[in-house]
């Protein structure tokens, strides 16, 4: 009798569950963290650089001060993703790449300042083409 080949579940391997974990400050530089839950994980000054992160629960991280770079975030589950420290009114966004550009807005004035100049010059253009009766 031929040996069997094992059955594998469609959710083998088996999704890690970290729910509500406590990782503030962890390095989690280049780890796998492939299909676990970590809804509700407090993450606030981890390292999270090169972190594959495919097919996880990111759902209600605390991510205040990470460093998040090189991310791998294929069939993500990332909202009400808290940026604020816990002493803070409660800030979410659920885009964990754009956690760093919402956060200088929020609390850097000079970028405030550039945003602002920006903008201001882009209605200033627009404004030039309009009267002109360009196309654009």
């Amino acid at each position: 009798m031929a040996p069997r080949e094992p059955r594998h579940h469609p959710s083998w391997p088996p999704r890690s569950e970290l729910i509500s974990a406590n990782l503030r400050g962890a390095n989690l530089f280049g780890t796998s963290l492939r299909e676990a839950n970590l809804s509700g994980a407090d993450l606030q000054a981890a390292s999270l650089v090169e972190t594959n992160l495919t097919g996880a629960d990111l759902t209600g991280w605390r991510i205040y001060g990470i460093s998040a770079r090189g991310l791998k975030l294929e069939r993500v589950e990332q909202q009400n993703l808290v940026i604020t420290r816990k002493d803070e009114p409660e800030i979410t966004i659920d885009n964990i790449e754009a956690v760093q550009f919402i956060y200088l807005l929020l609390y850097n004035e000079r970028i405030r300042g550039v945003i602002d100049t920006i903008t201001s010059r882009a209605v200033l253009i627009l404004r030039l083409f309009t009267s002109a009766h360009c196309e654009i």
